[in-house]
C-alpha cells in the first residue's frame, strides 16, 4: 500500500511539472539577436519616396513589440510605424518591416534595438536621389525637411538668408511648430527658434541660452568671445576715461574690481563696469564708479558707444 501511495505521489509531481513546462512555453521567446535583411543601398526618385527596411529578429517566435528602429541624427531619415509581418512560413526568425524616408544623399547609420531584452545591431545604408529639385538652397535636404514642415517657398528663402548671415546651419530630422515658432537642432546640436511675419523671418533665437541672433547684423557675442577681448577692453576702458578726468596722471584703477557683461538680447553689445581713483577739480582724490557701453562688429571689433563717469554721461561722436 505504502508503495503504491509513494508511486501515485510521484506520477502527480510529474504531471504538475509537465502542466508548468506546459504553461512556461506558452508566451513568446525572448529575441536573442536582430539583423538587418540584405540592403546595401536605397534609390529614390525623389527625396519624398519611401523604401522598407526589413529587419530579422530571432527567434520565431519572440516578442518583437519593442522593437525600435533609430537613424543617426544627421541621417535625415523619418521612422514610420512599425508593422509586423506575418505569414505560416517555417523560417527562424520574425520579419520586422519599417517604412524609411531619407531626403538626402549619403550614407545613413540604421540601429535596430529591443530595450526589453537589450539587444540590438546597426548598419549602414547609402541614400541615392535620382531627381532632386531644382531647390533655391544648395543643400537640397534642408529643402526638404523646410517643405514637410510646412514653409512656403518665401520663408525658406528668407531663412536661408538669414541662417546664411548668422552662421546657423539647419542639421537635423526633428522641425516642430508652436504658436507660430519653428524649434529646430542646428549643425552644432544647439536648440535654435525662428519666428516668421509675413513669411519673413522677424526673430531668431539660440533656445539654449534665450539669446536673440538675429536681427543684429549677424554677430554673435558670447561669453568666449567677451573673455578673449577682457584685456583689450579694460585697456581701452582706462584710456577713454582718464581723457575725461581732470587730473589723469593721478587715476588709479583696481586690479580685481571690473565686471563685464552681456546684452543677451542684442547679443553684439557688452558693458563694463569698474572705478577710478583720481585727484578732481579740487586736487582732492575721489572715487568714481564708471559703466560704459560696447558694441562689436562681425570681426570681433569693438567700438564704445555710451559712458557714465559718476553723474556725467558722454556719448561717442563717431559711433
Amino acid at each position: 500500500m505504502k508503495k503504491l501511495i509513494v508511486l501515485c505521489m510521484i506520477a502527480i509531481l510529474a504531471c504538475s511539472f509537465c502542466l508548468l513546462a506546459a504553461c512556461s512555453s506558452g508566451g513568446e521567446a525572448p529575441v536573442t539577436s536582430i539583423e538587418f535583411a540584405s540592403l546595401e543601398d536605397i534609390t529614390l526618385s525623389s527625396s519624398f519616396d519611401s523604401e522598407s527596411v526589413d529587419v530579422h529578429v530571432y527567434p520565431a517566435d519572440a516578442d518583437v513589440s519593442d522593437i525600435t528602429l533609430t537613424a543617426d541624427i544627421e541621417g535625415y531619415v523619418e521612422i514610420e510605424k512599425m508593422t509586423r509581418l506575418f505569414d505560416f512560413e517555417e523560417r527562424p526568425y520574425v520579419v520586422v518591416s519599417f517604412s524609411v524616408s531619407p531626403i538626402y544623399n549619403g550614407t545613413v547609420k540604421l540601429t535596430a534595438s529591443s530595450q526589453k531584452y537589450s539587444v540590438s545591431t546597426t548598419t549602414s545604408i547609402t541614400v541615392i536621389v535620382e531627381n532632386a529639385d531644382d531647390m533655391p538652397v544648395t543643400d537640397s535636404s534642408e529643402k526638404a525637411l523646410l517643405t514637410r514642415g510646412g514653409w512656403s517657398e518665401a520663408m525658406i528663402s528668407s531663412f536661408v538668408s538669414v541662417r546664411t548671415q548668422t552662421g546657423t546651419a539647419l542639421a537635423a530630422s526633428s522641425l516642430t511648430e508652436s504658436n507660430g515658432a519653428y524649434t529646430f537642432i542646428g549643425a552644432d546640436k544647439d536648440t535654435y527658434k525662428v519666428v516668421f511675419e509675413n513669411e519673413e523671418v522677424s526673430s531668431l533665437y539660440d533656445c539654449n541660452g534665450e539669446r536673440k541672433i538675429y536681427p543684429n547684423n549677424g554677430v554673435i557675442l558670447t561669453a568666449e568671445k567677451l573673455d578673449d577681448s577682457k584685456a583689450a577692453l579694460r585697456a581701452n576702458a582706462e584710456k577713454i576715461v582718464k581723457d575725461r578726468l581732470t587730473y589723469p596722471l593721478t587715476a588709479d584703477f583696481p586690479l580685481f574690481a571690473w565686471v563685464y557683461n552681456l546684452d543677451t538680447e542684442s547679443c553684439d553689445t557688452a558693458f563694463v563696469v569698474s572705478s577710478v581713483t583720481a585727484k578732481n577739480a579740487f586736487g582732492v582724490p575721489i572715487e568714481m564708479t564708471f559703466a560704459i557701453e560696447y558694441k562689436f562688429d562681425k570681426q570681433g571689433n569693438f567700438t564704445w558707444q555710451n559712458m557714465m563717469i559718476d553723474t556725467e554721461f558722454y556719448t561717442n561722436p563717431n559711433a
